[in-house]
């Protein structure tokens, strides 16, 4: 939810307030003493591309634009962080982001379990899903200054982000193993209750009422094998299951309203080299990802006389299923001291088939190469040059070549945490 001005007198009180504390635990009890670590991290970039920001969204599932911010100057996402032990038994972090016009969303605040025994771990409150590698980072992490295709078009630009329950196990075994299980409110802007609103008042139909939550829930598994001491590899698998998808279309100027489920699948690998240079020279990072998304989706309600992108007419009760698979494939590697070079090839729409009240069409894939290299000065300033080229095929079948161009700049004040893995 974004607010048009976010309380941050409120977050400042709340910031001086202390709390009663045991004894015993004032060593470790941020209740005696709010000394959380706080950091600022600043962002924003210098764009162009071949055609004024106009980009098709590709074809598939979601049909999320790549990123296409005003040609020129932009302000990107500031984001407030405070994380702290609360006390012996908690953990708790709040993110907050500030847009450039001025609004705030909460985008992460929960808190998280210290002592649970058996290698068990709990967080709960909004939070970042686990499944994928990129999903739990944050942009100002990533090794390219935009999302790929494959989280574009099946997670959203900036992936999972929900209020619900995560629950983790990392059990005690010779092989690196962390098992986990979510489960969400299933109420954000790519996966879930639709977001935009649907004017029912005249439309044919009645707008399913939201099921109970949690209605998104997630699995996963990693593991890392042993390989030595400057090599390093982590590998995982997924499922998302959305008990209650929803999404509003308008390929006409009237709009209809679809209702299902949605199922996600994904698989990652990620590869690390310690080069052991000076200041990252020498490193090497090379990481993949597959998705594959399948919806089955129903029309609940319809405004006039709509018709779908194929031209056929909509009906109330028409089955509307689709599928998609997606990856991208990324290589970072350290050229010098403080600088790194990165290629990455991404696309969606691979098998990309609709059926439409039993009508199916087919989409040609998306697909994009990028090149970037990145000046990280210190560890909390870095610069960064992208260029992207790009073919992308929209929904009415419609191909659009495109180049992309970022000059993009990262400040990070304060203490901030360590990233993971």
């Amino acid at each position: 939810m974004r607010l048009r001005s976010f309380p941050l007198a409120a977050l400042a009180a709340a910031m001086t307030l202390t709390a009663h504390a045991d004894d015993s635990n004032q060593a470790v009890s941020s209740g005696s003493a709010f000394n959380p670590a706080i950091s600022l991290i600043l962002s924003g970039n210098f764009y162009q591309d071949s055609e004024s920001g106009k980009l098709l969204a590709p074809a598939g599932m979601n049909n999320v634009s790549p990123e296409a911010d005003d040609q020129g100057f932009n302000l990107g996402e500031t984001e407030l962080v405070l994380s702290a032990t609360v006390d012996p038994n908690f953990d708790a972090m709040a993110n907050i982001v500030l847009t450039g016009e001025g609004d705030a969303e909460v985008e992460e605040a929960w808190f998280e379990t210290r002592q649970l025994p058996y290698g068990l771990k709990v967080r709960a409150g909004k939070m970042k899903s686990t499944i994928g590698y990129l999903n739990s980072q944050h942009p100002h992490t990533w090794d390219f200054a935009d999302q790929n295709l494959a989280y574009n078009a099946l997670l959203g630009g900036e992936g999972i982000a929900d209020s619900g329950l995560r629950v983790e196990w990392l059990p005690a075994l010779p092989l690196y193993t962390l098992i986990g299980v979510e489960a969400l409110q299933g109420k954000q802007e790519t996966i879930g209750v639709a977001q935009a609103e649907f004017d029912a008042s005249a439309a044919s139909g009645t707008v399913p009422e939201e099921k109970k939550g949690p209605r998104l829930f997630t699995a996963y598994a990693k593991v890392s094998p042993e390989l030595g001491d400057n090599h390093t590899l982590l590998l995982g698998l997924w499922g998302l299951r959305a008990q209650q998808q929803q999404e509003t279309a308008a390929d006409t100027p009237d709009d209809y309203l679809l209702d299902g489920d949605e199922t996600l699948y994904g698989i990652e690998a990620v590869y690390k080299y310690d080069g052991g240079g000076e200041a990252g020279a020498g490193n090497l990072k090379v990481q993949s990802e597959f998705l594959h998304g399948d919806k089955k989706l129903t029309v609940a309600a319809l405004n006039g006389t709509a018709t779908y992108a194929n031209g056929n007419p909509v009906a109330l009760d028409d089955k509307v299923d689709s599928e998609e698979s997606a990856y991208y494939v990324q290589a970072v590697y350290g050229i010098a001291p403080r600088w790194q070079f990165g290629l990455r090839v991404d696309q969606s729409g691979l098998g990309s088939t609709i059926s439409e009240a039993g009508s199916s069409r087919d989409h040609d894939a998306s697909r994009r190469v990028s090149a970037a290299l990145t000046w990280n000065l210190t560890e909390f300033s870095r610069l960064r040059a992208q260029y992207s080229k790009a073919d992308v095929t929209d929904a009415a079948g419609q191909d659009q070549p495109y180049d992309q161009y970022f000059l993009t700049y990262s400040m990070s004040l304060g203490t901030h945490g360590a990233h993971k893995f």
